[in-house]
């Protein structure tokens, strides 16, 4: 990880290494919690909105190629977000019906990161 200053800004980027290696192994752990399709959209849904207004931009985020890693402002952090906002976006998630395996791997991913920010070793 590295931390870099933000142009015009002075609030700290934090870069994280995507390692899919990583976030595969943490996606299997996900997949054995005792926990529901529903669940896993709700715990999706959390994360996302948890981590979305810290990416720098759409291109450093999760959704970007980030081959120089993902960046954001640990900052920006959501910690709890509103559950209103959850089931706001756990319904929109619902609504395109994605896989298990693609929870827990979109899960995974959130929860990757968030554990590098907080220095957490999973």
């Amino acid at each position: 990880m590295a931390f870099d200053e933000a142009v015009g800004s002075d609030e700290a980027i934090l870069t994280i290494p995507y390692d899919e290696d990583k976030v595969r192994d943490l996606a299997f752990k996900v997949s054995q919690w005792a926990s529901s399709w529903d669940d896993f959209v709700w715990f999706f849904a959390e994360s996302e909105l948890r981590l979305q207004n810290s990416y720098v931009s759409e291109q450093d985020s999760l959704r970007g190629p980030h081959p120089e890693g993902i960046k954001l402002f640990p900052g920006k952090i959501v910690e709890q977000p509103d559950p209103e906002a959850i089931k706001t976006l756990a319904e929109e998630i619902s609504q395109k019906n994605p896989r298990l395996e693609e929870l827990h791997w979109f899960l995974a991913e959130r929860k990757y990161l968030y554990n590098k920010i907080l220095g957490v070793e999973e």
